[in-house]
Formats: C-alpha cells, sequence, structure tokens
C-alpha cells in the first residue's frame, strides 16, 4: 500500500500551496498618482490624498482571463533620497514586472521615466549576469502609463511624445489614463504586465 502524497493529503484538507505571486514594481515621480492607482486597482475606489515618502507592498488576488493571479504590488515612494538609491536598486531587482508612470501635466515626471528604465535594465541586467542566467534574451516586462488625462487645460505631454517615448525606451507598451475617473483600464495594462 502506497503512502499519499502530502501534497495529496493538504488537498483532501482543502489545503493548496499557494502559488508563486506576479511581483510588480510602480515607479515614477512623487504626485503621479502611483499610490491611487494600486489602490483603485485593488479597491475600485479612487483616494486622491497618500503620504509621498510610504512605500508599501499590497497582496491582492484577482482572476484574469480565467484564471486566478496573485500579485505583489511595490508601491514605491515618490523622490528617494541619495542615501535610499541602495533600497530603489534592491526593490527593483525584487520585482517581476514594472509600471512607469508619469503625470501627462508635468513633463519633468515624464523625463524621470527615461532614468528610471535605464535603473531598472542596468540592475535586471547586473542580477541576471550574477545568477549566471543562461537566457539573458529574456527582458523585464515595463508598461508606460500616463496618469492624468482628465485635467486637459494642463496638459504638457502629448499622447504621441508618449507613444514615442515608450518606443525609444523599450517599454511592453504604453497607456493613458485617468485613476481618478477610470476603474477599468488598470485592467488593460495589468493583462499586459503578467
Amino acid at each position: 500500500m502506497s503512502t499519499p502524497s502530502p501534497k495529496s493529503s493538504l488537498a483532501k484538507l482543502g489545503l493548496y500551496p499557494k502559488p508563486k505571486p506576479f511581483k510588480i514594481m510602480v515607479l515614477g515621480q512623487s504626485g503621479v498618482g502611483k499610490s491611487a492607482l494600486v489602490v483603485r486597482f485593488i479597491t475600485r475606489r479612487f483616494i486622491g490624498e497618500y503620504d509621498p515618502n510610504l512605500e508599501k507592498i499590497y497582496a491582492f488576488q484577482t482572476v484574469i482571463d480565467n484564471e486566478m493571479v496573485y500579485f505583489e504590488i511595490l508601491d514605491s515612494a515618490g523622490d528617494p533620497h541619495e542615501s535610499e538609491y541602495t533600497n530603489l536598486e534592491s526593490n527593483i531587482r525584487w520585482a517581476e514586472a514594472f509600471i512607469l508612470m508619469y503625470s501627462v501635466t508635468d513633463k519633468c515626471s515624464f523625463d524621470e521615466c527615461h532614468r528610471l528604465k535605464f535603473l531598472i535594465n542596468y540592475n535586471k541586467r547586473r542580477r541576471r549576469i550574477s545568477s549566471s542566467m543562461k537566457d539573458s534574451v529574456l527582458e523585464t516586462p515595463v508598461v508606460l502609463v500616463g496618469n492624468k488625462v482628465d485635467q486637459p487645460g494642463d496638459r504638457m505631454v502629448s499622447t504621441e511624445e508618449g507613444q514615442r517615448r515608450c518606443k525609444e525606451i523599450g517599454c511592453v507598451c504604453f497607456h493613458e489614463i485617468s485613476v481618478r475617473e477610470s476603474i477599468d483600464q488598470e485592467m488593460k495594462f495589468a493583462r499586459n504586465t503578467c
């Protein structure tokens, strides 16, 4: 008589090992809407005020394309000081996918995405070399997101500039959204990052 495997014993009790979460990091300057995006994605509610220095990991699960997907979403602090760059690089190495976010009403936040994408590429390449991964062709998915399209009178970055920057820095796709007004657009680029 064979003994049942531990996995089948757990399954009989209704306990299943939790699948590995998909780790996403949201990066961008302070005030572009990173926290509002993450909270909107998870709760479907818009909350406009957050502490820009707060960094938090949210655990969340949802069904995408009829499959349960587990997320850990790191909402990064807005503007790290020089002493916090080590932490930023460590967080970049932790993540498996990224959302680079800027405000269409702030040209500086748009330009910052170029530097942040460079940091992502640098740290991911360094990790692949140090762990001697064979498949260095695998690129890390990065989605470029322009927020605050609900403020057309204040717009400083056009849709065309966003699309062009997406191609220039090698992002997998580009979206313009209004976290304040939309609850469905977040799911579109969640599908693109998994």
